[in-house]
C-alpha cells in the first residue's frame, strides 16, 4: 500500500487482492477486532502484533483514494463462522501453527501504538469509503472456505468463482456489480 500511495496519480486504477487468512477477535464491551494474517504474523509477540487490522486496511484504502478514486479492494479470507454444508470444503486455515495467539488486548494495545504514532484515523476511512469498491468473500462474523475446484486445484472458492467470472466476461465492458 505505500508503495502504492507513494507512487498514485489521480487518473491511475487501482486493483488490491489479498487472498490468505483472517483472524477476529471478539469482545463483548468493544467494537470486534479483525485482522489479516501476513505471512510473518508467526513472528508476533505481545508488543509487536503482525497481523494487518482492518482499522490499518481502511485508512490504507482511504489515503490511496484520496489521490486515485478509481481503487478496488478484493479481500478472500475469514472472520470466524464454521458452518458449512459440504464436507469437502474446510474453513482457510493456516498452514502452520503458531506459538502466539493474540488477545483482544494486544490488538488494543497495536492500535493505539499507531494511533499515537500519527495513524490518520478519521470516521471515512473506517466506516465507508465512497471511492473504494470493496469486494469481499464473507460478512465479518463468516468464514471463507477453500476445496478443490474443478480443476482439481486447492484455493478460496470466492477466488475460484472470481476468476472463472472474469474469464466468461473477457473482452466485455462491465462493472463490479456485474461481476458480483
Amino acid at each position: 500500500y505505500e508503495k502504492f500511495i507513494a507512487d498514485a496519480r489521480p487518473d491511475d486504477v487501482f486493483l488490491v487482492y489479498y487472498s490468505g487468512h483472517g483472524g477476529t477477535l471478539d469482545e463483548p464491551v468493544g467494537p470486534d477486532l479483525r485482522f489479516i494474517v501476513p505471512d510473518d504474523f508467526a513472528d508476533s509477540s505481545e508488543d509487536d502484533f503482525r497481523g494487518i487490522t482492518g482499522v490499518e486496511l481502511s485508512v490504507l484504502v482511504a489515503r490511496l483514494t484520496d489521490i486515485a478514486l478509481n481503487t478496488t479492494v478484493v479481500i478472500d479470507c475469514c472472520h470466524a463462522a464454521h458452518m458449512s454444508r459440504r464436507l469437502d470444503l474446510r474453513v482457510r486455515s493456516l498452514l502452520r501453527p503458531t506459538r502466539f495467539h493474540p488477545t483482544y488486548a494486544t490488538v488494543q494495545r497495536h492500535l493505539a501504538r499507531l494511533v499515537d504514532a500519527g495513524l490518520p484515523v478519521h470516521q471515512r476511512a473506517l466506516i465507508s469509503n465512497p471511492h473504494a469498491v470493496r469486494v469481499v468473500a464473507c460478512a465479518p462474523s463468516e468464514s471463507a472456505w477453500e476445496g478443490t475446484n474443478r480443476d482439481g486445484t486447492p484455493m478460496g472458492l470466492f477466488t475460484d468463482a472470481l476468476c472463472r467470472t472474469l474469464r466468461e466476461t473477457d473482452g466485455l465492458r462491465v462493472n463490479w456489480s456485474t461481476l458480483i
